[in-house]
């Protein structure tokens, strides 16, 4: 006599299947923190919405994803005299065999960022500075 063992069903909750992607998707992203410093004159920092991680070996852009802390293009992000201003940027993740990339801002005016040949860690989380 042979019997069948039935497997029980197992239902995910919908809000943990949203968490577990969110999880996979944040692993995946490439997380930098900017420090501005204004110095001694005030002035008006921003980001546009084109700023994108270059990856060195393979030529792959990681497009923006999310930024905090710091106003888009056309607003602008006021920084008094010897301040500092911290704003995270979030991107695409970059193709596993990268080693060092660049963060390049193409504008139509002077004054995009650029940061070169950023070497590649494990974390994908990256502290940068700019005066």
């Amino acid at each position: 006599m042979s019997t069948t063992i039935k497997q029980p069903e197992i239902e995910i909750a919908k809000e943990l299947k949203e968490l577990i992607a969110t999880q996979t998707e944040t692993e995946s992203q490439v997380i930098v923190h900017i420090n501005c410093y204004s110095g001694m004159y005030p002035t008006q920092v921003r980001i546009w919405n084109n700023v994108f991680l270059l990856c060195k070996d393979t030529g792959a852009k990681s497009k923006l994803l999310f930024s905090d802390n710091i106003a888009v293009y056309p607003q602008w992000t006021e920084l008094k005299a010897y301040k500092d201003l911290d704003f995270t940027l979030v991107f695409e993740n970059l193709p596993k065999e990268c080693r060092k990339f660049d963060l390049i801002e193409q504008i139509p005016e002077t004054g995009g960022f650029f940061f070169k040949d950023i070497q590649r860690n494990n974390s994908n989380v990256y502290s940068l500075e700019m005066m």
